[in-house]
């Protein structure tokens, strides 16, 4: 498993990533990209998403 965040203020995104990876020290934050801007519009400045995601290998 690893964790991504989704975020509109890239400076929040990244403090919120530390905090994550403190939390949880065993899982990678593998990404950190904008939020949709579809989303962005509804949710305003300073929203920030993080999901877990399972990792299939081939």
């Amino acid at each position: 498993m690893c964790l991504a965040i989704a975020y509109t203020v890239l400076d929040e995104a990244m403090t919120f990533k530390a905090e994550l990876e403190a939390a949880f020290p065993d899982m990678e934050v593998a990404y950190v990209d904008t939020l949709s801007l579809s989303v962005a519009c509804h949710s305003g400045p300073g929203a920030l998403g993080a999901a877990s995601l399972i990792r299939y290998s081939k």
